[in-house]
């Protein structure tokens, strides 16, 4: 690849408050089937943003496309039947691997996905995620923001408008109905909202600023309970995801390092268990 990865970060989840940051394995994944009506139906729009790690990307049993390995997941909106009503009965956001360490991101909108050549996603650092739907048509918009404001944009456009069934509808991080798609590495925040926020307020999160107008789920680090396995809603409208299996994800603590040292080496964070 003719790209490299960003290595000077400027901003790191820690910017939002966060202080821990919650395991994705191959494993284990939080879903909820308590999925709130304003996110449901046609016409609706949607921005999620997320802070992820990933530790590696992997050749996984689900979609692929122009040469890509199978997706890892990072979140998924649809429901338990996995494929849902085709097409647009389901809203998922997924890395679509290359190689271990990179890949681009993209959108799996049920019996349509792909990705967009404009945004990679690089492993082995921490990447601020985000992608949107406004609510019509079938094009979505996506981002990657890494350090030094290193920010990428795409565009991906599928088959239908997206149109979210009413009734039997899940939630899930880290993985789609039955598994084989969930990422290997870490998250310390993702936040859905039904609307699409505008590129300032995308970019503000990304610094450190909390954004609350049509805020419906989120999910910090911090809130997550490795005894229980539950990830704790902090949106207000106590929406929290229950774990898939035992053994329950671990949970570690985000070390920002203070001085700032020429190079990848002075960057890289650390995850004790806390």
């Amino acid at each position: 690849m003719s790209l490299s990865a960003p290595t000077n970060i400027s901003y790191l989840p820690s910017a939002l408050g966060i202080s821990k940051v919650a395991q994705l394995s191959l494993s284990n994944y939080w879903c909820t089937a308590s999925v709130p009506s304003v996110i449901l139906g046609t016409g609706i729009a949607y921005t999620v943003v997320a802070w992820v790690y990933f530790n590696g990307f992997y050749n996984s049993g689900c979609y692929r496309t122009g040469g890509s390995w199978g997706e890892n997941y990072v979140f998924a909106l649809g429901q338990a039947g996995c494929a849902g009503p085709c097409p647009g009965g389901t809203f998922r956001g997924v890395v679509f691997p290359f190689s271990p360490s990179f890949g681009y991101l993209g959108v799996d909108q049920s019996c349509a996905a792909t990705f967009s050549s404009s945004v990679p996603v690089y492993a082995n650092q921490w990447v601020f995620l985000w992608w949107q739907y406004p609510g019509s048509g079938s094009t979505f918009y996506l981002g990657a923001i890494y350090g030094n404001n290193i920010s990428y944009t795409g565009t991906v456009t599928l088959s239908a408008a997206e149109n979210i069934p009413t009734t039997g509808v899940y939630f899930w991080i880290n993985q789609i109905c039955s598994g084989g798609c969930e990422s290997n590495g870490w998250i310390a925040y993702l936040a859905f909202y039904n609307r699409a926020l505008s590129t300032s307020e995308i970019y503000a999160i990304y610094q450190g600023q909390r954004v609350t107008q049509g805020l419906v789920m989120e999910y910090r680090g911090d809130n997550y309970d490795p005894s229980t396995g539950i990830f704790y809603d902090s949106s207000g409208n106590n929406i929290n995801l229950s774990p898939g299996a035992t053994p329950y994800p671990n949970r570690g603590c985000l070390l920002w390092v203070p001085t700032w040292a020429g190079g990848p080496s002075g960057n890289w964070m650390n995850w004790p268990t806390c």
